[in-house]
């Protein structure tokens, strides 16, 4: 239940981390809800009240395959998944330090302080974000690398209750706290991401509205517009794109495998 309660806090700031990625979200997001309410899995593990709860659309998938790889996955594939985990702990570090450098670069931009003061806010919550999740990732490091056997990050990876299936089948179940633990880093360099872009936004914005000398040439402000139209063409362009390709694949793998399903049937 407490474990509910803060997902449900926290699910705006998972729809925030993934706001770069809407367009993908919004392809595949009607078919996601349209299944939702015959996942035979969530219903199974959560009760048939789990549809109330659509905080864990963000996780059903991922703990499910996790609980598949606890109960039948090898102990390769086990220490595989961990290497990864670790290499990805690593990735996130360094994009967590490279933007908290980026954010502190942005609080001294010029005239910054007669700009919106959301710019200054949210280039400031960048900041302090980017910073936590580099401490955070510091930590799973430290907490994963001590999980050396196989043996070991198998139960990690599970919460020790042992339940029936959809299948029928008695396995242990997956830890809904360890799937947390192993994406807060991700999702906090994600949602410091989107913070940033959207600071940077409000500063180019307000300069133009504002009229704010940003760019002066013969003491006369130039350029603002221009500026904050190529930065709108820019991030579109961008969040367009990858996230079509994104929502693109998602329906291809869906396709792929009702197509399999239905031939190993």
């Amino acid at each position: 239940m407490l474990h509910d309660l803060f997902n449900l806090i926290g699910a705006p700031a998972r729809f925030g981390a993934r706001a770069l990625l809407l367009v993908a979200y919004m392809l595949i997001g009607y078919a996601t809800l349209r299944r939702w309410s015959k996942n035979r899995y969530a219903r199974t593990r959560f009760g048939p009240n789990y549809v109330y709860r659509p905080w864990l659309l963000f996780d059903i998938s991922e703990l499910k395959q996790i609980e598949s790889l606890i109960n039948d996955g090898s102990d390769d594939d086990l220490l595989k998944l961990r290497d990864s985990q670790l290499g990805i702990f690593q990735l996130v570090a360094i994009v967590g330090t490279l933007l908290a450098q980026a954010a502190i670069s942005a609080l001294s931009l010029p005239l910054l302080e007669q700009t919106n003061y959301f710019a200054r806010g949210l280039f400031t919550l960048s900041l302090v974000i980017s910073l936590l999740a580099v401490f955070f990732t510091c930590v799973q490091q430290r907490e994963l690398r001590f999980a050396r056997q196989a043996s070991e990050f198998r139960m990690w990876l599970s919460n020790g209750v042992r339940y029936k299936n959809e299948n029928d089948n008695s396995v242990w179940q997956s830890s809904f706290v360890a799937h947390s633990l192993l994406n807060v880093p991700y999702e906090m360099v994600a949602v410091a991401i989107a913070l940033f872009i959207a600071g940077l936004g409000v500063y180019l914005g307000s300069a133009w509205a504002r009229k704010l000398g940003i760019s002066v040439l013969d003491g006369e402000s130039v350029g603002n517009s221009g500026v904050a139209i190529a930065f709108i063409v820019g991030t579109m362009f961008g969040c367009l794109l990858f996230g079509f390709l994104v929502g693109q694949k998602d329906i291809e793998n869906q396709l792929s495998e009702q197509t399999f399903n239905n031939r190993r049937s």
